[in-house]
């Protein structure tokens, strides 16, 4: 034996060497040689010293307990594989091979926003891919409710889930999950479906007033989200200002649009007056404004418009009102007289003679289809007295009287 057997190791009276502490230098051959007076005799021991073996670069703690077992306190990716164990004696060795796979969690790569905005009856995709050991399986809830496959909604084998046409029913809450073995994966997003503006029948087309009055003129629309709201006039907005949005507890949207319009020294003028609903509003109503104006909503998803008509009601009007016109007329002669009525509608025009309603039967006596010019064919002496043209509309009304004398021989 060498000078390190000797310093490490101790020979015992039976024969045998103990070796204390060993390590990998102890390896080799070892000869026992046994003599006596009669001979001797010898053996040739091979000695190996095993080490525990280690993982370069994993950083991770891997014991070899006395059983012969092994331990991965924290397994990680790297770990997969293949292991043999092996076991010898002077009889022989044996081995046995164990495969080794590490099962990940899932984790979803795809970004998915915490919301989704679509326009009503366009595609929507929404990717959610996934990795994982082994592969994660992916499915998608809406509401809390498994979704299935059909003509308009459906999952790929990527996990992707694809709305072919959006409807206002596919709004909600979805959520993407991956599960496999190890566990699960999920993400949550709100898809909310833009409906274009619709603008409700309630909306009335004719907004009839008289001059002087003050008009409400209301435009109702239905939308997601809710829409802006113009109103125009030939073409020349209204009001550039934001409008008025009321939301009811039924989510139905409600929008209404105010201002004023008056047209003065042939310029128009914008005065924006909107009430707490948002009515488009006109104080003290003139004739200049009648005419035709258009609301129009507006978002994402599109626009509607609708045009209102306004007819303003004008009192009649009859210049030189109070001046009475006369006029001498020959007996047998005809004569006729004109009412210079001007209003919007047309009036209603009567005639009165000293008080009493002209006779439309009187075959004498003729009247225009407006019943604006009154004429008598053959003056009679009973023609003789004061004529007066009445016209009425809802507005008010106005007259004009004429002092008609009969001249002649009367018998």
């Amino acid at each position: 034996l060498n000078e390190k057997l000797f310093k490490d190791g101790i020979i015992n009276e039976d024969g045998s060497l103990t070796i204390l502490n060993a390590s990998e230098s102890h390896r080799g051959h070892f000869k026992c040689v046994a003599e006596n007076e009669v001979g001797s005799d010898e053996r040739i021991i091979i000695l190996t010293v095993h080490t525990a073996p280690t993982i370069e670069g994993s950083g991770q703690e891997i014991r070899f307990p006395s059983d012969g077992s092994i331990q991965i306190v924290t397994p990680q990716m790297n770990h997969a594989g293949k292991y043999t164990c092996h076991v010898s004696n002077l009889a022989g060795d044996d081995h046995i091979t164990y495969l080794l796979k590490i099962q990940e969690p899932p984790l979803i790569i795809s970004d998915i926003p915490d919301a989704i905005d679509v326009i009503h009856g366009m595609m929507l995709e929404i990717p959610c891919r996934a990795v994982g050991t082994p592969d994660p399986t992916v499915t998608w809830e809406k509401d809390g409710f498994p979704i299935i496959s059909d003509e308009v909604m459906g999952i790929d084998a990527s996990g992707t889930l694809h709305i072919d046409v959006a409807q206002s029913f596919h709004q909600g809450e979805y959520q993407c999950v991956a599960s496999n073995p190890a566990g699960k994966d999920q993400r949550r997003t709100v898809i909310s479906v833009q409906e274009p503006p619709v603008i409700s029948p309630t909306t009335l087309s004719d907004y009839t007033t008289v001059e002087g009055d003050r008009i409400e003129m209301r435009c109702l629309a239905n939308a997601n989200p809710p829409p802006v709201i113009t109103w125009s006039r030939k073409g020349i907005p209204v009001s550039e200002d934001m409008v008025g949005i009321h939301v009811t507890e039924d989510s139905e949207q409600k929008i209404l649009c105010g201002s004023s319009l008056h047209q003065h020294a042939g310029e128009l003028n914008y005065e924006p007056k909107i009430i707490s609903d948002g009515t488009l509003v006109i104080e003290n109503v003139v004739n200049d404004d009648a005419g035709h104006y258009t609301c129009k909503a507006s978002n994402a998803a599109g626009d509607a418009d609708k045009v209102i008509r306004l007819s303003v009601i004008i009192p009649p009007d009859i210049p030189d009102q109070d001046t009475i016109a006369s006029e001498a007329v020959v007996v047998g002669q005809p004569f006729s007289l004109y009412c210079p009525v001007f209003s919007t509608p047309l009036p209603q025009i009567s005639w009165h003679l000293d008080d009493h309603p002209v006779a439309d039967g009187d075959p004498n006596i003729q009247l225009s289809d407006d019943k604006r010019h009154l004429h008598v064919l053959r003056s009679r002496p009973t023609d003789t007295g004061n004529y007066k043209c009445v016209a009425r509309n809802p507005a008010g009304e106005s007259s004009k009287s004429f002092q008609v004398e009969i001249l002649g021989n009367f018998f």
